[in-house]
């Protein structure tokens, strides 16, 4: 599970496909690290509740809605999809850098893909950092920086505080456990949050 600093939910606009009409105070979300050789893939799921009563009882003025397409308010939860990818850097200093980032974590714009200037390190047997820029649809710069850890082998505490650079504000802040799980595990966690958080069809992880 992951807390962020609170957010209500904001009403989906049909014309442009921004908002985001579901409960943003945590998440139940599920990491894959898979390091091969001097490379890394990093994928993130992150499953999100249904909006509450309150927020599905307002009224909006067209475009925006409570749900979305598809979807009905209080009732469908949704899930995002969010990943990178890492290789080592040529002098070889135990850190890697980033050069693709995807869904939740690309820009937002039309490309699937888009650059993010990041780092991952690994620092020693108890701790992993992860940071970075990235250009977000808001505007100015944001700054990413995120640790995971380890109380022992199959625990970890993460820490995600992410700021905007252009009025040195907080953007969001997010705090959770981790608990590693096996391949098989994760994969059969997954399918049951599908179903758990009633995500929509055309949304589900496979």
């Amino acid at each position: 599970k992951v807390f962020f600093n609170a957010k209500n939910p904001v009403p989906y606009n049909s014309d442009s496909g921004e908002g985001f009409p579901f409960s943003q105070g945590s998440a139940t979300a599920f990491y894959n690290h898979t390091f091969s050789g001097s490379r890394m893939v990093m994928i993130h799921y992150y499953f999100f509740d249904p909006a509450p009563e309150a927020f599905c009882e307002e009224e909006f003025d067209s475009p925006l809605q409570n749900h979305m397409e598809g979807g009905i308010c209080g009732e469908n939860g949704h899930v995002v999809v969010a990943g990178m990818y890492y290789t080592s850097r040529h002098w070889k200093d135990g850190a890697m850098v980033s050069f693709r980032a995807y869904g939740g974590y690309s820009d937002k714009g039309e490309r699937k893909f888009s650059p993010y200037n990041g780092k991952f390190s690994i620092i020693d047997d108890y701790l992993m950092v992860q940071s970075g820029n990235a250009k977000d649809s808001s505007p100015g710069e944001i700054f990413s920086g995120t640790s995971f850890t380890w109380k022992d082998e199959d625990k970890a505490i993460i820490s995600m505080p992410n700021a905007f650079s252009y009025d040195k504000s907080m953007s969001n802040y997010a705090f959770g456990e981790m608990e590693r799980i096996t391949e098989a595990d994760f994969n059969e966690q997954v399918d049951k949050a599908n179903d758990d958080f009633s995500v929509l069809e055309t949304e589900k992880i496979e």
